[in-house]
């Protein structure tokens, strides 16, 4: 990353930060993609900014008010259905009796 595409990065986060702020100052709601989407094309940065940038950038007065709106949640699943395997102890054949076989 070029010394130009960094302080291009570095400013574009410090305008999220600052509408950011100015957003919950006023009590609005911030939809933080299109945010980070439109400040992207306005400094012409090939990627956005990312999550843990911005929240690096916060400051001090604001960190711990703004840190619980900027957090990731947990991931799901696509469906919401997670496979989980159960096993079970290993035990001897029930048909040993009869067959007179392990197996």
């Amino acid at each position: 990353m070029s010394n130009d595409s960094k302080e291009l990065t570095i400013r574009a986060t410090a305008e999220i930060v600052n509408k950011i702020i100015l957003s919950y100052n006023k009590n609005e709601v911030v939809n933080l993609t299109k945010l980070k989407n439109e400040v992207s094309k306005k400094f012409k940065l090939k990627n956005m900014p990312k999550l843990i940038d911005i929240i690096a950038s916060l400051p001090e007065t604001y960190r711990d008010k703004l840190t619980p709106y900027l957090k990731a949640k947990p991931v799901r699943t696509a469906s919401g259905i997670a496979v989980v395997a159960v096993m079970c102890k290993p035990h001897r054949c029930p048909h040993i009796a009869v067959t007179g076989r392990l197996f």
